[in-house]
């Protein structure tokens, strides 16, 4: 064996076990106070919010946002928006004068919204009552902090999928797949979600307001993908995720992975190798159903 060959092999052997350490640190859900009952955050949510929170902030405007901007944001992060544990956090116009008079810059604004709609979507998970806006600021300051720390990209990700844009990472997790290489479907989807989610959000918001009905038909490819190429391939990089999971009955991570379908992007459709587009939420319900209970 030649020197490079043994120096290729080593590191090969390196890369594998760390890669496979990673995979066996399990991390705990941070806990929060929320009057007699306490609050998960849980790490793949933190995560999610992580790489939203970097790309927002990455091109957010140096100077304080205008009230305008702050009213955008919000709408933004669905703050808006009435959940179902807790209607009464809902913004209101009141809200938004508080956010602008507060005069502080749009990263650390994105932060504060952040954390809140976090929180929200995890009380609405585990059904927990906050009692007003006080208590949710409180609990905010806790997620802010998980929100800063830093997330290192997981070793997998760069040495087994690359590529430069959300349609080359679909393909390759398509590819990989079908060949049951799981480590690289979860390398390129992983890469796809953290690069793009905050676009695709945007995109589902704008696809929601304007109605997303029957799925766009075959020849109309080019004027759905111009408008909605990353919640497209976002959605899709979550189905893909989640088919790969459940075939290796990783059955929780599974299903929180077709969730994530399911409640973030109902205006989402993939084009099918045949050609013709079919409503990934649907289909992410219908594999969720499948291992709900398992």
């Amino acid at each position: 064996m030649n020197v490079s060959r043994a120096l290729f092999v080593t590191t090969l052997v390196l890369v594998t076990a760390l890669t496979n350490l990673s995979q066996q640190v399990i991390p705990h859900s941070h806990k929060i106070a929320i009057g007699d009952k306490t609050l998960e955050v849980k790490p793949a949510k933190t995560d999610d919010w992580k790489r939203k929170v970097s790309g927002a902030t990455k091109t957010s405007r140096s100077t304080d946002p205008s009230k305008a901007r702050v009213q955008e944001l919000a709408k933004e992060f669905g703050l808006f928006n009435k959940t179902a544990m807790n209607p009464h956090l809902a913004f209101t116009n009141d809200d938004i004068d508080y956010w602008s008079g507060r005069k502080i810059n749009e990263a650390t604004l994105i932060l504060e919204f952040s954390a809140r709609r976090l929180i929200l979507e995890q009380a609405d998970e585990q059904r927990i009552a906050i009692a007003d806006r006080k208590v949710l600021a409180q609990a905010a300051q806790e997620v802010i902090t998980l929100l800063q720390k830093p997330t290192p990209d997981p070793i997998s990700s760069t040495i087994f999928c690359s590529g430069d844009s959300s349609e080359e990472f679909v393909k390759q997790s398509w590819d990989a797949l079908d060949n049951k290489d799981y480590e690289k479907v979860l390398a390129c989807t992983n890469n796809a979600i953290r690069k793009w989610s905050r676009q695709a959000d945007s995109q589902q918001l704008k696809a929601a307001a304007k109605g997303c009905g029957e799925p766009p038909l075959p020849e109309e490819d080019k004027a759905y993908f111009t408008a909605n190429w990353a919640l497209s391939d976002i959605a899709t990089a979550w189905f893909i995720r989640g088919e790969a999971l459940r075939e290796q009955a990783k059955w929780s991570q599974a299903r929180e992975a077709y969730k994530n379908v399911i409640d973030k992007y109902s205006c989402a459709f993939t084009m099918s190798r045949k050609g013709y587009f079919w409503r990934t939420a649907d289909a992410a319900q219908e594999k969720y159903e499948e291992i709900r209970l398992k």
